[in-house]
């Protein structure tokens, strides 16, 4: 008596190998980021048996050796890529990518016995599979880059709170002493009472100096003035006895609106930051550009601090919101620092690459199915 059960499992695991390295090799061809790293592959190894396995058992084929459930992969996937900066184009085009690949053995697999409804099955089961995991890992990313700009959104709003109660409230709490005072000296002394009464007047003038101040940092400034011009600025408003500085290299215009004005608000953090911790004599922005990323180097020469492991991840001046907001972005920020010789943080955020526009036209071959 035949052993069809070992014949089939070879068939499967002949075909997943198959499909496997057709798989990899268009994601070569493709110029994918998802085959640059060990880990990933094994995840698209992982999910191709999972999705190879859930479309053989919807046309009762068996495509691969036993049944794989990938969903929780999936999520995991997605959220990986969100992680790592992977934008959701690569996954769309890798799933395009596998069903071309595993399309013709699957289809051959039930041409033979069920003709062009076998091809039909083979088709709509194997874009179930795949679409169903690309759902799964689509929700995942949304949802942690929801999160991410959550995050941002909030640590703003801190900035804001922050920047109301250091700097307005102490100058009109300075206002309303004043005032006091000068209802004391109302009745006994007069010349001292108008010297309150000017010293009031000038403290509500600053504070609504400070408030304007606020008002226009808070604005998108970019859009209005450039990124150059937005961070010429910033720095413009840096305490007297520190030394400005800003040298631009190539076009910072490369990257959209959005990415500028949030490169903006990092830039601004990390001025602020230098001025506000670090007693420096100097504060110098390099803005750089080429047409893979645009770079910006904001250094001081202040005190500069000790960067263990945890503060190089992030904890330290708000640095964890300031790398999500890199993150967003598809970039990184990373920080040097040390006792006496200041600080420099460097963002660098990719340039978008504008979509291929290239259609590729065959004529069909007869007798073989068509692939997407």
């Amino acid at each position: 008596m035949v052993d069809r059960r070992n014949d089939r499992d070879t068939t499967a695991l002949e075909n997943r190998g198959r499909i496997r390295d057709a798989y990899l090799d268009l994601l070569k061809q493709d110029g994918s980021v998802l085959v640059a790293d060990a880990g990933m592959v094994h995840q698209l190894d992982r999910q191709l048996d999972g999705i190879l396995a859930a479309a053989g058992a919807a046309f009762g084929a068996s495509a691969v050796v036993g049944p794989t459930d990938t969903l929780d992969l999936s999520a995991t996937i997605g959220s990986d890529r969100e992680a790592g900066g992977i934008e959701p184009s690569q996954s769309l085009r890798a799933a395009k990518l596998l069903f071309r690949a595993a399309l013709p053995t699957l289809a051959a697999q039930l041409a033979a016995s069920g003709g062009v409804d076998g091809v039909v099955r083979a088709s709509i089961a194997l874009n179930d599979a795949i679409m169903e995991r690309v759902g799964v890992a689509a929700s995942t990313y949304v949802d942690r880059m929801l999160a991410r700009i959550h995050n941002s959104q909030h640590d703003e709003r801190r900035r804001l709170s922050r920047d109301l109660h250091d700097r307005i409230a102490p100058v009109i709490a300075t206002a309303s002493r004043q005032v006091d005072l000068c209802q004391m000296y109302a009745p006994i002394d007069v010349t001292g009472a108008r010297q309150k009464l000017t010293a009031a007047r000038q403290s509500m003038n600053d504070a609504y100096a400070a408030v304007q101040r606020l008002a226009m940092e808070s604005r998108q400034e970019v859009a209005e003035r450039g990124l150059v011009e937005a961070i010429a600025e910033v720095l413009g408003r840096c305490p007297a006895g520190i030394w400005t500085q800003l040298d631009v290299l190539g076009d910072p215009t490369a990257l959209p609106m959005i990415a500028r004005e949030e490169l903006f608000l990092l830039a601004r953090e990390a001025i602020r930051n230098a001025v506000g911790h670090g007693s420096p004599t100097l504060v110098s922005v390099t803005l750089s550009s080429d047409n893979a990323e645009v770079r910006a180097e904001i250094h001081d020469n202040g005190d500069g601090f000790i960067l263990r492991p945890a503060e190089a991840a992030g904890s330290h001046l708000g640095l964890i919101s300031m790398q999500e907001r890199a993150a967003l972005l598809g970039g990184r920020l990373s920080i040097a620092s040390g006792p006496e010789m200041g600080t420099t943080i460097t963002v660098q955020i990719p340039v978008p690459t504008p979509p291929s526009r290239r259609f590729v036209a065959s004529a069909p071959k007869p007798r073989e199915p068509a692939l997407l």
